[in-house]
C-alpha cells in the first residue's frame, strides 16, 4: 500500500473541507501535491526502461520531477502568494 498516496488523498480532502469553512471569511486554502520526484527512494520501483514508459503513460508532463525543481519552486516569489 502506497501510503504517501493516502496522505496526499487525506490533504486534499481537507484542503476542500477547510475551503468551504473558511471561504465565507475572505480565506483562500491552496492544496499542492507534487508528482513523482526522481529520488534514490522511486528509482529501484522503475528499472531500466520502466520509468520513461511509465511517464508517457502516467505523467502529463511526460517526466518526473527533479529534486531542484522543488527547490526552485519552494525558493521562488510565488511562494508569497499562495497559501501553503
Amino acid at each position: 500500500m502506497n501510503v504517501s498516496a493516502i496522505a496526499k488523498a487525506a490533504m486534499a480532502m481537507w484542503s476542500k473541507q477547510l475551503a468551504g469553512e473558511l471561504g465565507k471569511y475572505g480565506i483562500r486554502v491552496n492544496c499542492l501535491q507534487p508528482g513523482l520526484i526522481d529520488t534514490e527512494n522511486i528509482r529501484p520501483y522503475f528499472p531500466g526502461d520502466e520509468r520513461r514508459k511509465y511517464a508517457e503513460s502516467e505523467i502529463p508532463l511526460q517526466d518526473f520531477g527533479e529534486v531542484q525543481d522543488r527547490q526552485t519552486w519552494l525558493f521562488s516569489w510565488f511562494r508569497h502568494v499562495l497559501n501553503i
